[in-house]
């Protein structure tokens, strides 16, 4: 059997629980993909709840990225600079990878980006929503002289 790690928001109590959590509280995944929680014996279905996947990509902090996390980047813009950027993971269906959506700035350049090398998290679209109506916070790094590599000097 595949264990596949996701992480539950409840939306009734506005919590998210993590793997650990969720099994400690006897909430589990079905194999038809509902949730479902042990009570007096029997497993009952859950409705008011989100379930969001661990994706393969890490953040700067070397912290798994989940569905829905949203995340401060740089990004380039049309004329080839970087830029920050906000975004949150998803999956992309047709694609069938995961993808950070954009939502700042609105650049069909930006629009379903790839995951980039240096993500930093900064919340999730359940418990912190309004997030997404706000600039990132991330800044672009100053590159230095003494940063270059010993063969292009």
């Amino acid at each position: 059997m595949h264990n596949v790690p996701v992480r539950i928001f409840d939306k009734h109590n506005k919590i998210m629980l993590y793997p650990e959590q969720a099994v400690a509280n006897g909430i589990f995944l079905s194999a038809h993909g509902e949730c479902v929680q042990l009570q007096n014996g029997v497993f009952e279905r859950l409705g008011n709840v989100v379930v969001m996947h661990r994706t393969p990509h890490m953040d700067d902090g070397k912290q798994f990225i989940w569905e829905g996390d949203i995340c401060d980047m740089m990004v380039p813009n049309e004329f080839g600079s970087m830029q920050p950027a906000r975004g949150f993971m998803h999956m992309d269906e047709q694609l069938q990878k995961w993808n950070l959506e954009i939502v700042y700035p609105k650049n069909p350049l930006t629009v379903g980006l790839h995951v980039p090398a240096s993500v930093k998290r900064v919340g999730n679209i359940y418990e912190n929503p309004l997030l997404l109506k706000q600039e990132p916070t991330i800044t672009a790094p100053v590159p230095s002289p003494y940063d270059k590599k010993q063969s292009d000097r």
